[in-house]
């Protein structure tokens, strides 16, 4: 529910509506991380899709949203600009948009 309703902030003011939603989100335990942005493949069908990894529980909500907001850039890169994903020029040039906001954008 956070979930959806804090994508549509993001999206508008981050991202001027260019992103399309996550095909599905899973709350699970990641060892490394906080959250993360997967792609799935089928080379049967060529397609892909996009998973929001998160987990269940963060220390508060500055960490929530600095982590759904982090990751929605990698959408945005690999689904907008068909870009690689990584943590590169690309992904920080979202830095001062972040900031604007009261995010935090690091690796």
């Amino acid at each position: 529910k956070e979930i959806k309703k804090y994508f549509k902030i993001f999206n508008k003011s981050l991202f001027k509506e260019k992103l399309n939603t996550f095909n599905d989100v899973k709350i699970k335990r990641i060892i490394q991380g906080s959250g993360q942005c997967v792609e799935y493949l089928s080379y049967r069908k060529g397609t892909s899709f996009f998973v929001l990894e998160m987990i269940p529980k963060y220390k508060n909500k500055l960490e929530f949203l600095n982590t759904l907001a982090h990751e929605m850039v990698h959408l945005w890169q690999q689904t907008v600009m068909k870009d690689t994903g990584n943590h590169n020029r690309l992904f920080f040039s979202f830095k001062s948009k972040f900031k604007k906001l009261n995010l935090h954008l690091s690796y």
